[in-house]
């Protein structure tokens, strides 16, 4: 049932952000998407969290929260560009700042998790290879000019961080499901 509920607020969370994100790309338009992103967002966390109380496993916890590194690399992209556009300044500073921490705490916490296999753990260093240069790209600049020079490699980036992120949660399903089938033997 929480599910079931955590997933109907994420439909209507996400319809007035496609119909923002669909429309001819605007300054009002992205302000209207930076307090429509953030319930998206908010949503899809509620979402993950009802999926993890279903079982309760330690494993499903750390897919959870890969998940949400995927989410935080494209979030940290998103604080940048509303940097080089001047929208929500010193909100998208902070908030990318934040963002940082928690992706530095996350990686941290699955590296060092009892559940955490070699073939996780050697995902885990990829994310830190390309999260590095992502990192570094982000906080090179404070100023909105330098920063717009920059944003092709930002966004290219933090693709890259993605990537490496979504192999890091297969590596830790593919874990899960393997604990799962010896279980059920």
């Amino acid at each position: 049932m929480a599910v079931r509920s955590a997933l109907t607020r994420l439909d209507a969370a996400w319809k007035p952000c496609k119909a923002l994100l669909t429309a001819a790309p605007s300054k009002a338009g992205g302000a209207e998407i930076y307090d429509a992103s953030e319930t998206l967002q908010q949503s899809a966390h509620s979402l993950t969290l009802a999926c993890e109380q279903i079982t309760g496993a330690p494993l499903d916890h750390l897919v959870g929260i890969a998940g949400r590194q995927r989410m935080l690399s494209q979030r940290m992209a998103k604080f940048y560009f509303y940097r080089t556009w001047g929208l929500f300044d010193a909100p998208a500073d902070m908030e990318l700042h934040l963002s940082r921490a928690h992706f530095t705490a996350v990686l941290i916490q699955i590296e060092g998790s009892q559940h955490a296999t070699a073939p996780v753990k050697a995902g885990v260093t990829a994310v830190r290879r390309e999260w590095e240069p992502y990192q570094q790209a982000l906080f090179a600049n404070k100023e909105p000019a330098k920063m717009r020079r920059d944003a092709a490699r930002v966004a290219e980036l933090s693709e890259r961080v993605l990537v490496v992120t979504e192999d890091l949660v297969a590596r830790l399903v593919a874990q899960a499901q393997g604990a799962l089938t010896t279980a059920r033997a």
